[in-house]
């Protein structure tokens, strides 16, 4: 059993829980460029498990799945992001730095479909649920996503306020917290 971080400079760590060890290290990005802020390539949200992997996402550097018993490389795509990402049992789905939602291909990596119709409005990391996935943005609206072609399917909106954590999922629904302290449970059918 393995406990894993995600570290700045662009480091996944494997530790073994039960003496603190580690057992791996996987690059999921190198950083590079001239200035201190160019090399930025943080892990920026927690990495997920999905079968035998384990796949990350850091900013300005790419997003990375690794085999988990050994740490080596399943594949590995050019991407920044900081909002996160999540899987299901077919796709990985990231939300890039520029507010698209991209579908990859779980064991390959390989681009499914992008929806880039929310550029700059602060889109969280995706919350796949049912046929669809949803994300939310500092609009207050929450976006749902056909899963398997990434167009509109409906939105819903809030109390206007920014939703600032993706949303998350409750049995087989999902919850929404506005900055203004709204609470929005939403029944996915």
């Amino acid at each position: 059993k393995y406990v894993f971080a995600g570290y700045p400079g662009g480091k996944l760590i494997a530790v073994t829980l039960d003496n603190g060890v580690a057992v791996w290290e996987g690059t999921v990005a190198l950083p590079k460029g001239a200035t201190e802020l160019e090399r930025v390539s943080d892990i920026a949200s927690a990495p997920v498990l999905t079968g035998r992997s384990i796949c990350a996402v850091a900013y300005q550097g790419r997003v990375a799945c690794f085999d988990l018993s050994n740490g080596n490389l399943l594949w590995a795509r050019d991407m920044s992001s900081a909002a996160g990402l999540s899987v299901d049992s077919r796709f990985l789905f990231v939300t890039d730095d520029k507010g698209a939602i991209h579908a990859l291909d779980l064991s390959s990596g390989s681009s499914v479909w992008k929806q880039d119709a929310l550029f700059v409005r602060g889109v969280s990391a995706p919350l796949p649920l049912r046929s669809l996935v949803a994300v939310a943005d500092v609009q207050g609206v929450v976006h749902f996503l056909n899963r398997g072609d990434g167009s509109f399917a409906a939105r819903l909106n809030t109390d206007g306020s920014p939703i600032l954590v993706a949303p998350r999922a409750l049995d087989r629904n999902l919850v929404v917290q506005t900055s203004k302290g709204g609470v929005y449970a939403i029944e996915v059918e």
